[in-house]
């Protein structure tokens, strides 16, 4: 079940507007990730276990779907876009238990919450081009920094980070060619320079969060509910707008139902 788990917030990170981080909060399993990254060495075999079972299965759903994954989003992003729409609104619930109930609670969760709105609507029309020079390294460096980012925090989604980059093109032809043995070779300076980053990223910014979960859990929690929230809204209204039938509208609701029901169960 963990690796099924991990399987699909690999593929939601492939998703232009979808966070793998709420996706693992609403499967529960976001602040036991964040504890065995942080607290590894306080259980060493327990928590490799959960690692190792988790990460097996984000790789498979990153490496393995990402090609699936693009000719869903080209040619039925609406109906992806609703599926994954309803796992996330299926865990909101359990989430919402941990939101501190104060004023300054709720305080947070309004900022959170528009401050997400905000982010969400912002248009990403750049592309970066490659050039085998230090500023492209240093630039692929801070790219995967920033998939780190949007890897750890919850609502924020690292593709489109990526995109307002302008190396989210890049990022997919990456991952869709890792098995490919010519183009790693061809490419490995990059490749390291963004898995670099990538890695640094995951412990510097996990550290960061871990330290909030232990001093501020409920704060956090309404940050995240407002962010889980806002990022709901902003892609349900992306739907709306790609709606074009009424029978498409239909299997929008199907599918988010769907996607509602298994956020629910797992």
């Amino acid at each position: 079940m963990l690796i099924i788990k991990g399987i699909i917030v690999g593929i939601a990170k492939v998703i232009p507007g979808l966070s793998g981080a709420i996706l693992m909060i609403s499967f529960n399993i976001y602040d036991r990730a964040i504890k065995a990254i942080c607290n590894f060495f306080d259980n060493v075999k327990d928590n490799t276990i959960f690692l190792l079972n988790f990460g097996i299965g984000v790789i498979v759903g990153i490496v393995c779907f990402s090609n699936v994954i693009n000719y869903f989003i080209n040619n039925y992003y609406l109906y992806t876009t609703s599926l994954f729409v309803g796992l996330i609104i299926g865990g909101i619930p359990s989430i919402s238990k941990n939101m501190d109930k104060s004023c300054l609670g709720f305080f947070v969760f309004i900022i959170s919450f528009i401050f997400m709105l905000f982010i969400s609507f912002l248009s990403f029309n750049n592309t970066f081009v490659i050039r085998n020079n230090i500023l492209s390294y240093l630039y692929l460096f801070l790219g995967g920094f920033v998939e780190a980012i949007g890897t750890v925090i919850p609502g924020v989604s690292s593709t489109a980070l990526l995109m307002i980059m302008g190396v989210y093109n890049i990022y997919v032809d990456i991952l869709s060619n890792l098995y490919n043995y010519y183009y790693f070779l061809g490419n490995i300076n990059f490749i390291i320079s963004f898995g670099i980053g990538l890695i640094l990223g995951l412990f510097i910014v996990t550290y960061i969060i871990n330290y909030f979960f232990n001093n501020y859990r409920g704060y956090t929690f309404s940050f995240i509910v407002g962010i889980c929230i806002a990022s709901v809204l902003s892609l349900i209204f992306k739907i709306i707008v790609c709606v074009y039938s009424m029978y498409s509208l239909i299997i929008c609701l199907l599918l988010i139902y769907v996607g509602y029901i298994i956020g629910k169960r797992i």
